[in-house]
């Protein structure tokens, strides 16, 4: 939504604001929600918010070690449960 929100402002400012007004009215938090509600008013920016929120995903995967995250927390449980 915030990178949406970016690209917006660079390139569409009235639509910007339209989607500013929306994100301040509606919770992004519960995405979900969020998105059934933006598909609702305006197809096109859900669709939007959609695939930017699956390109960042595949960028942050490609950069995290999944062995190490689930390690960790493996070490920390164990040290929480001692």
């Amino acid at each position: 939504m915030r990178t949406v929100l970016h690209q917006l402002y660079e390139m569409n400012p009235p639509k910007y604001t339209w989607f500013y007004n929306f994100v301040a009215s509606n919770k992004p938090a519960d995405g979900k929600r969020f998105i059934r509600s933006l598909g609702k008013e305006q197809q096109e920016l859900a669709e939007r918010v959609m695939v930017t929120r699956l390109h960042l995903y595949g960028k942050w995967v490609k950069k995290c070690n999944h062995a190490e995250i689930y390690q960790e927390i493996s070490d920390e449980n164990l040290e929480l449960m001692r």
